[in-house]
Protein backbone atom coordinates (compact mmCIF):
# COMPACT_ATOMS: atom_id res chain seq x y z
CA UNK A 1 0.00 0.00 0.00
CA UNK A 2 2.93 2.27 0.93
CA UNK A 3 4.11 1.75 -2.39
CA UNK A 4 1.00 2.69 -4.32
CA UNK A 5 0.69 5.97 -1.81
CA UNK A 6 3.69 6.93 -3.38
CA UNK A 7 2.81 6.36 -7.13
CA UNK A 8 -0.50 8.21 -7.21
CA UNK A 9 1.24 11.28 -4.89
CA UNK A 10 4.11 11.39 -7.09
CA UNK A 11 2.14 11.04 -10.34
CA UNK A 12 -0.11 13.93 -9.34
CA UNK A 13 2.36 16.06 -7.54
CA UNK A 14 4.61 16.02 -10.91
CA UNK A 15 2.34 18.52 -12.67
CA UNK A 16 3.47 21.13 -9.91
CA UNK A 17 6.62 23.01 -10.37
CA UNK A 18 8.72 24.71 -8.18
CA UNK A 19 10.32 28.58 -9.09
CA UNK A 20 13.49 28.05 -11.03
CA UNK A 21 15.23 30.89 -9.33
CA UNK A 22 14.95 29.47 -5.94
CA UNK A 23 17.85 26.27 -5.72
CA UNK A 24 17.50 25.32 -2.32
CA UNK A 25 13.50 25.34 -3.23
CA UNK A 26 13.58 23.52 -6.49
CA UNK A 27 16.32 20.77 -4.54
CA UNK A 28 13.93 20.09 -1.68
CA UNK A 29 10.31 19.62 -3.75
CA UNK A 30 12.15 16.85 -5.96
CA UNK A 31 13.93 15.51 -2.56
CA UNK A 32 10.14 16.24 -0.86
CA UNK A 33 8.04 14.65 -3.93
CA UNK A 34 10.47 12.38 -5.89
CA UNK A 35 12.94 10.92 -3.13
CA UNK A 36 11.11 8.05 -1.34
CA UNK A 37 13.18 5.42 -2.24
CA UNK A 38 15.99 7.35 -3.72
CA UNK A 39 17.31 9.46 -0.73
CA UNK A 40 16.87 8.46 3.61
CA UNK A 41 13.45 8.90 4.82
CA UNK A 42 15.45 11.59 7.51
CA UNK A 43 16.36 13.87 4.01
CA UNK A 44 12.78 13.52 2.78
CA UNK A 45 11.39 14.30 5.82
CA UNK A 46 13.63 17.53 6.40
CA UNK A 47 12.76 18.67 2.54
CA UNK A 48 9.15 18.63 3.30
CA UNK A 49 9.41 20.35 6.56
CA UNK A 50 11.57 22.89 4.38
CA UNK A 51 8.67 23.39 1.80
CA UNK A 52 6.05 23.47 4.43
CA UNK A 53 7.48 25.67 6.87
CA UNK A 54 8.70 28.32 3.80
CA UNK A 55 5.11 28.15 2.17
CA UNK A 56 3.51 31.11 1.87
CA UNK A 57 -0.15 29.61 1.55
CA UNK A 58 -1.68 26.42 2.56
CA UNK A 59 -3.09 25.01 -0.29
CA UNK A 60 -3.45 21.70 -2.07
CA UNK A 61 0.55 21.36 -3.27
CA UNK A 62 1.30 22.15 0.68
CA UNK A 63 -0.94 19.47 1.23
CA UNK A 64 1.40 17.16 -0.52
CA UNK A 65 4.29 18.39 1.03
CA UNK A 66 2.59 17.13 4.49
CA UNK A 67 1.43 13.46 2.95
CA UNK A 68 4.81 12.97 1.44
CA UNK A 69 6.27 13.98 5.14
CA UNK A 70 3.61 11.88 6.97
CA UNK A 71 4.64 8.48 4.80
CA UNK A 72 8.51 8.72 5.13
CA UNK A 73 8.72 9.73 8.68
CA UNK A 74 8.29 7.16 11.51
CA UNK A 75 6.96 9.61 14.23
CA UNK A 76 3.37 8.26 14.29
CA UNK A 77 2.09 11.64 16.22
CA UNK A 78 3.43 13.98 13.62
CA UNK A 79 2.41 11.81 10.73
CA UNK A 80 -1.54 11.59 12.15
CA UNK A 81 -0.92 15.59 12.41
CA UNK A 82 0.42 15.43 9.24
CA UNK A 83 -2.36 13.27 7.42
CA UNK A 84 -5.02 15.25 9.22
CA UNK A 85 -3.79 18.58 7.30
CA UNK A 86 -3.04 16.59 4.26
CA UNK A 87 -7.22 15.68 4.15
CA UNK A 88 -7.70 19.14 4.86
CA UNK A 89 -6.02 20.61 1.98
CA UNK A 90 -6.07 17.85 -0.61
CA UNK A 91 -9.55 18.18 -2.91
CA UNK A 92 -8.13 15.36 -5.34
CA UNK A 93 -10.54 12.80 -4.83
CA UNK A 94 -7.86 10.09 -6.12
CA UNK A 95 -5.78 11.24 -2.90
CA UNK A 96 -8.50 10.47 -0.49
CA UNK A 97 -7.61 6.78 0.17
CA UNK A 98 -3.91 7.09 0.29
CA UNK A 99 -4.50 10.11 2.82
CA UNK A 100 -6.90 8.20 4.46
CA UNK A 101 -4.94 5.10 4.97
CA UNK A 102 -1.87 7.41 6.81
CA UNK A 103 -4.47 8.49 8.74
CA UNK A 104 -5.40 5.08 9.58
CA UNK A 105 -2.03 3.62 10.41
CA UNK A 106 -0.92 6.34 12.76
CA UNK A 107 -3.76 8.32 14.52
Amino acid sequence: MKTSIFAVLALLAGTIVPPASAQTLEENFNACINGAGEISNEEVVAACTYLIDNAQAENETVGFFYAMRAISNSDTDLNCSDGMKAKELVTDPDLAGPIDQIIENNC
